[in-house]
């Protein structure tokens, strides 16, 4: 049922589920949270590489008491770990992402791209928990809260006419309200038309 809520939401977010195949690897890196095994700074998971950061950045300015993002090797949808993002309920937003930038990537105009992720939530509280796309403009992708199993969510984008102009790209999750929620197998593609 909450499947069937999340599917309608995007729906009439204008977010179109579609089974095109992808063109392109994925554009993120260690989108299964399972080649870095462990935070390499209090808030990175990711590596250098050539002077560039390849990885996951969590909010440098979050305390301990607004929430934390970590790796969680005890409930994942796919060994050997997820991103367990949770937020204490004090008004902090808790985010992480990943900027596409610092790896030359640009989105191409017209084309579509598929966001895809497995997502798990436990009392989750409003507004809940997003996806955001910054490119040229903020895309906010559905809100999800309450309580769910494991669950496939996938969104195709169209990038904007001026997207490939934009400076930044940066792939986000969002947890706006008080509650725990664990991502895995997290994809940004590019797919065939």
């Amino acid at each position: 049922m909450k499947k069937y809520a999340i599917m309608a939401l995007a729906m009439l977010s204008g977010a179109v589920f579609a089974a095109d195949a992808p063109v392109s690897k994925n554009m993120l890196y260690d989108g299964s949270f399972d080649t870095v095994k462990a935070m390499s700074t209090g808030r990175h998971w990711g590596l250098y590489k050539n002077n560039v950061y390849y990885g996951w950045i969590g909010d440098a300015n979050l305390k301990p008491t607004d929430g934390k993002c970590e790796l969680d090797n005890t409930v994942f949808s796919s060994k050997p770990a997820s991103l367990k993002m949770t937020n204490q309920g004090n008004g902090k937003p808790v985010t992480i992402c990943q900027n596409l930038h610092y790896y030359k990537l640009k989105l191409q105009p017209g084309k579509k791209y598929r966001l895809s992720f497995m997502i798990k939530l436990q009392d989750v509280e409003k507004p809940g928990v997003c996806l955001l796309v910054w490119n040229n403009k903020n895309i906010f992708f559905p809100y999800m809260k309450g309580t769910s199993d494991w669950q496939k969510v996938e969104y195709i984008h169209t990038a904007a006419k001026d997207s490939d102009k934009s400076s930044r790209l940066q792939y986000s999750f969002r947890l706006g309200g008080k509650g725990t929620v664990w991502v895995d197998d997290v994809v940004f593609e590019e797919v065939a038309e």
